[in-house]
């Protein structure tokens, strides 16, 4: 099922939401993880009628990570490409129970585009992963 403007808002009232000022807002559970929700002042959803188009910078310090979730449909999908400085982990799961599922998984690369299609309705997130001993700027664009 895909989530409306009222479940986005309820999960947002229960996590920790800061804001940076001039930045995107952002839930931080994990001081390695960081979740959009908002991006060029508009919160990020996935609406019955599509997914909107989402572009967004981020410099992963050492072993920390960036994910990004969306509501789809099943046969639904999104294009994806991103291009980072120095070689990530990148991965689209999703969480069935305590199990995590991985229908995309890449090590080392520093660069993908392709498109994913939804086997089934759920939330899927894409996550890019700093293995390195340095930072690595990230840049991502996931849309219809």
């Amino acid at each position: 099922m895909v989530a409306g403007h009222g479940a986005l808002l309820a999960l947002l009232a229960a996590a920790s939401l800061w804001a940076d000022p001039g930045g995107p807002a952002r839930v931080q559970e994990d001081p390695r993880r960081v979740i959009d929700t908002r991006i060029e002042g508009r919160a990020v959803v996935a609406a019955a009628d599509g997914i909107r188009i989402t572009r967004g910078e981020v410099t992963l310090a050492p072993s920390e990570f960036h994910e990004f979730c969306v509501e789809v449909a099943a046969g639904g999908g999104f294009d994806y490409a991103f291009r980072s400085e120095r070689p990530v982990d990148f991965d689209i799961h999703y969480h069935e129970g305590q199990a995590i599922r991985f229908p995309v998984k890449s090590t080392g690369v520093s660069e993908e585009a392709a498109r994913f299609v939804a086997p089934e309705d759920r939330s899927y997130c894409l996550m890019w992963v700093n293995q390195g001993l340095v930072p690595v700027s990230l840049s991502y664009r996931v849309g219809p």
